[in-house]
């Protein structure tokens, strides 16, 4: 029987909270692991006639790539933004949308008596099929599959030492400052 002290207990409670909190700081679960994975992805915030904002991750596998970049959610085409659209946030682009317009809105004031009013999204369904806005921007360049780095080593680091901790514990009956001869060993 694996016996656990105060201690480790205490600081695995620590770890997971100080976890918790950092992948709540990179943009929650589904973005960490994209990020881990390598998996390019972008936000969306599409605004609603009550003011209230809707944002959520895409994988960038649903932008169809023609003349005109688009993607498909609920049933309705959004075109992706350029520079002058495009906010970073957790590491990915973010394009905000109203909710009754196909394009993003620019990061100064729209005006549509310039741009020729709102696109309906439900109107926009098929797109062009001319690579050449692909290639230039490079939308279906194959990310790098091992993004690990400091943080993947760091991750490694941790759960060979747990597994000595475990083992240390299981066979010996003492935990894993005994092993290190340090004063925290109980006598």
């Amino acid at each position: 029987m694996v016996v656990i002290d105060e201690t480790t207990l205490a600081s695995v409670a620590v770890f997971i909270i100080l976890v918790m909190i950092q992948v709540g700081k990179q943009g929650g679960p589904k973005i960490v692991l994209w990020r881990l994975r390598g998996v390019r992805w972008f936000m969306r915030v599409e605004k609603q006639p009550d003011g209230t904002a809707i944002r959520k991750a895409y994988p960038w596998k649903i932008i169809k790539t023609h003349s005109l970049p688009s993607y498909k959610v609920g049933g309705k085409d959004w075109f992706v933004g350029g520079p002058k659209e495009t906010l970073r946030i957790f590491g990915g682009p973010q394009w905000v949308y109203n909710y009754n317009d196909s394009r993003p809105l620019p990061l100064e004031h729209l005006d549509y008596a310039k741009t020729g009013g709102p696109i309906d999204p439900a109107v926009i369904h098929s797109a062009f099929e001319n690579k050449s806005i692909e290639a230039f921007n490079g939308l279906n360049k194959k990310p790098d599959k091992f993004r690990w780095g400091m943080f993947g080593v760091a991750i490694m680091l941790i759960v060979i030492l747990g597994i000595i901790s475990v083992w240390y514990s299981y066979y010996f009956g003492l935990n894993a400052n005994c092993a290190l001869h340090s004063r925290a060993c109980p006598p």
